[in-house]
């Protein structure tokens, strides 16, 4: 789900379901069982769990005002359908001023457009996407572990025993940075400062000034804020136990640096 930082109550519904048309709102009465509510980034889009055929389109190109729906002929070569989420806001790959926002304040039923006065600052700019695992797009059984557990320093690797219930599986995006469910006071940093080949780690002193710890998802592809051009790279390929670094050579293309967030 995605759920305004106003309100947690609130999470964005295809209002009327999930059909071509349907208009985005928040709504109170959301829960994970909702596929009306429950939504998949991937690759740049935001896809329904409902029906993946439909990703949210700016409807009529996005502009100041624009209304958000739900489109099936949306592809990521669409700028008007595709995403990027920086630092909690969810902004226009057309126009990179917009955001969504919870226009007129998030409160139940507020229909969502696109505005160019968001900031990280107003929270009815910004959104929590909450309990997903990141997968690889090279292996979908492969997930992203707090390798030994979530703790301080524990190196990141992908592993193939990854289940909902185990937290050190599971990630949340606020403010720009990754947080692991198990402890949300550690964040992925990378190690050392970003810079190509260095090694992914948790560490518990991340604020949200750090670039090092802060990450911009473009096209399925977690960049760091220290330098965009340095992606989350499967070292050596998407394997079993394989750690995770920064690499320069990444692309879209490259299923080793891209992710998808899944519900587990």
């Amino acid at each position: 789900m995605i759920v305004s930082d106003v309100s947690s109550e609130l999470a964005m519904e295809a209002e009327g379901s999930t059909s071509h048309g349907a208009y985005l709102r928040l709504v109170s009465n959301c829960s994970a069982q909702n596929r009306d509510c429950t939504w998949r980034y991937r690759d740049g889009m935001l896809v329904s769990d409902k029906d993946p055929g439909l990703a949210v389109n700016a409807f009529g190109g996005a502009q100041h005002g624009t209304d958000l729906r739900l489109v099936n002929n949306c592809t990521r070569q669409n700028p008007d359908c595709t995403w990027t989420y920086h630092k909690g806001l969810f902004l226009s790959d057309r126009d990179p001023s917009l955001a969504i926002n919870a226009f007129g304040g998030a409160a139940h039923g507020t229909r969502l457009k696109l505005v160019n006065n968001c900031s990280e600052a107003n929270p009815d700019c910004t959104w929590t996407q909450s309990n997903t695992m990141l997968l690889s797009d090279t292996n979908a059984g492969l997930a992203m572990n707090a390798y030994g557990g979530a703790q301080d320093g524990a190196p990141l690797k992908l592993v193939s025993d990854c289940a909902a219930p185990n937290d050190d599986c599971r990630w949340t995006l606020r403010g720009g940075k990754v947080l692991n469910a198990a402890n949300p006071a550690l964040a992925m940093n990378a190690f050392g400062g970003a810079r190509h080949g260095t090694e992914l780690r948790l560490v518990a002193a991340c604020p949200s000034s750090n670039p090092d710890c802060t990450w911009t998802i473009h096209k399925g592809m977690l960049l760091s804020d220290r330098d965009a051009g340095l992606a989350m790279n499967a070292f050596g390929g998407a394997v079993h136990g394989a750690v995770l670094t920064l690499v320069s050579n990444c692309t879209t293309g490259n299923p080793d640096c891209t992710w998808t967030e899944a519900r587990p």
